[in-house]
């Protein structure tokens, strides 16, 4: 079996220190890489035409979260909020949120969370492709608050602020 040395951020590995004990690392590495590689080489097995439809259908809110969150960051984010999110935020705290007004715009005077959301209500509303429940908040905060996070994570040696 061939060994392979891996990097991840700080935070990954300190929230993986927590779960060690359930968590088979190499196995999980290992059935992620196969399907990114599947997806590379256009490999990746054949599903359902319907239950694919679903998926595109519901799982579309993370990565439209994911894709503003890195743009807040990367824009407008201030290193105040960029901090306050560090040190208030992760992934329980997005999980338990009641909903969207639960963020404090006064620690947050730049995030446009409810508003970004909003665009993409409307866009799916004059493309068709409205949903009857109304969009996945929770999925789309979750994204918005990783990709926020993730470049953050990978700023803050450049800023000294480690």
């Amino acid at each position: 079996m061939a060994r392979l040395n891996l990097t991840i951020p700080d935070s990954l590995y300190e929230r993986l220190e927590r779960l060690r004990d359930r968590v088979n690392v190499s196995k999980v590495c290992a059935v992620a890489l196969a399907k990114e590689l599947d997806m590379l080489e256009g490999t990746a097995p054949a599903t359902d035409g319907k239950v694919t439809r679903m998926v595109q259908r519901l799982g579309r809110w993370y990565p439209r979260g994911r894709q503003d969150g890195e743009e807040w960051a990367i824009e407008r984010a201030t290193i105040d909020e960029l901090v306050k999110m560090e040190e208030d935020w992760d992934d329980d705290t997005v999980k338990d949120m009641g909903e969207l007004d639960d963020i404090d715009e006064d620690e947050f005077p730049t995030l446009d969370v409810r508003d970004r959301l909003k665009r993409w209500i409307l866009r799916d509303k004059e493309e068709g492709g409205h949903e009857p429940g109304g969009a996945d908040w929770r999925a789309y905060l979750r994204g918005w608050y990783h990709g926020a996070r993730d470049l953050w994570e990978q700023a803050k040696p450049s800023l000294d602020y480690e």
